[in-house]
């Protein structure tokens, strides 16, 4: 934030229906903004009742079972004296008194003192509270306005809408405003199921490109003897069965964007055509001495760990450098809490809305377990599963135990520094025995040597242009100049 724009938001470089506003907080990017004459108040659901307490500018606040609790919770999982709040202005520190049961902010059992920000999820024991300003209204989750209370934002992406109540999602978007009128190449990493398509979809709409196609590509659905015909087209005669001419995808996607879906299954092969189409925005068909320009932005999403691949052998560095120019890094959905308990609201509503029965409620104890959970399936696995609660449900309620049946196990809890754990590892079918598979790792080193040196001689040794030259981090620059001794 400025001051000459205190609010924070995104300006729309684009005006008309497709304006986009992220609200972003000075204080480390992470939090979403309110406006400063507003205060906080907490919004506690028991069962089925809110219960509001406004905050005072200044002050603690007890938050208990005791009588003498400013915030009393009567249930019997919640000590009398549970948790402190140190109010001071807008800013609001939490501690847990030692409880029996412990306190939660978004799920992490709470150590030490943590400044809660606007949207935080806080459980003490076995009650759910929201963190709000004072103006919002509220139901219980899942109930008819629960969205309002945590202020989601709904971003229009035509066909598709998404939902924003995380911090860090916001800061994604941000991101990917100000990335959508340029022309460079994205690379969107993320787990499966966490929204990259999504992220695509946004950076066409907001683009100049907007009137022009989307064409989606999934890389790991192309069979390795189809690949290239899909990809870059054929004539008649190109080989057996082609008894006619076919545009390829890129040609299809000329004028518009197109989105290479795990890119990092492509065969080699391949990788080493497509480079030169995009370097040059030209492409022959197979079976054709003909070549043909294309007006197309290339968008690159994955769940695998490019750079290893590179080392690996199995991707090619200078296909990862031309596709890595921008890089967005979609969080899975465990590091969105304030995101997980809004989506299960709009799904249990269309869910309901489908099926004509009456919307569900969510219960304390299956929110608890939403909570909890890892989401290895992230967006897509919630959505699964909220089809069959719908279904299943003999009750007005959701429970804990009808959201345990469905739940995929999964490979632990991540850490916070987990952000994007993608896999590591060669595409299936992969060969990384010996043979010619070492060579080849040897040449895709030799070739990223060249490429650093090349760089480095072109800016004059400045190596901060030199990074920015080939579209990587300047930590990973400086530490390829130590490993190749450069």
């Amino acid at each position: 934030m400025t001051p000459e724009n205190p609010s924070g938001h995104v300006p729309d470089r684009r005006g008309g229906t497709n304006a986009v506003t992220i609200r972003i907080d000075a204080d480390d990017g992470a939090a979403l903004t309110h406006r400063p004459s507003e205060r906080y108040q907490l919004l506690v659901w028991m069962g089925e009742t809110v219960r509001r307490w406004p905050f005072p500018d200044r002050g603690e606040v007890l938050v208990g079972r005791a009588a003498e609790a400013d915030i009393r919770i009567d249930s019997a999982a919640v000590s009398r004296r549970h948790a402190q709040l140190f109010i001071e202005d807008d800013n609001v520190h939490l501690v847990d008194l030692e409880s029996q049961n412990g306190t939660r902010v978004n799920g992490e059992r709470l150590t030490g003192r943590r400044r809660l920000v606007y949207e935080d999820i806080v459980t003490f024991g076995d009650v759910t509270a929201v963190v709000a300003p004072r103006r919002s209204t509220a139901a219980p989750p899942g109930g008819a306005s629960s969205a309002e209370t945590m202020s989601e934002q709904v971003l229009d992406l035509g066909d598709r809408k998404v939902l924003i109540a995380d911090p860090a999602m916001t800061h994604v978007y941000t991101q990917l405003a100000r990335l959508a009128p340029t022309e460079l190449s994205v690379l969107i990493l993320g787990e499966t199921g966490a929204g990259k398509e999504l992220a695509a979809m946004a950076l066409r709409v907001w683009s100049k490109r907007r009137a022009g196609p989307l064409i989606s590509i999934n890389c790991a659905a192309l069979p390795e003897s189809l690949a290239e015909s899909e990809l870059f087209g054929y004539e008649r005669g190109a080989f057996s069965g082609a008894n006619g001419s076919k545009p390829g995808l890129l040609e299809a996607a000329s004028g518009g964007t197109i989105l290479l879906d795990e890119i990092g299954d492509l065969p080699l092969a391949v990788q080493a055509k497509l480079l030169r189409v995009i370097e040059s925005r030209r492409l022959t068909r197979l079976g054709s001495v003909r070549e043909q320009s294309i007006d197309v932005r290339v968008i690159a999403a994955t769940h695998r760990d490019l750079e290893a691949g590179v080392k690996a052998g199995w991707f090619r560095a200078d296909l990862y450098y031309r596709l890595s120019v921008a890089i967005v890094r979609i969080p899975p959905l465990r590091m969105r809490p304030r995101e997980l308990l809004l989506l299960t609201k709009r799904f249990i509503e269309e869910g309901c809305g489908a099926a004509g029965r009456p919307v569900l409620t969510l219960s304390n104890e299956a929110t608890e377990r939403l909570l909890a959970h890892d989401w290895p399936g992230n967006v897509r696995e919630l959505k699964n599963l909220i089809d069959y609660v719908v279904v299943a449900a003999t009750g007005e309620a959701v429970t804990a135990d009808l959201v345990a049946e469905r739940m995929i196990r999964g490979p632990g809890s991540a850490t916070p520094d987990q952000v994007i754990p993608t896999e590591t590892g060669p595409p299936t079918g992969y060969r990384d025995q010996t043979g010619p598979v070492r060579p080849l790792v040897q040449a895709n080193r030799d070739f990223e040597r060249k490429t650093i040196e090349d760089a480095l001689a072109e800016t004059g040794g400045n190596k901060t242009h030199a990074a920015k030259r080939l579209g990587v981090p300047l930590r990973t620059f400086m530490d390829k100049v130590k490993r190749y001794g450069l």
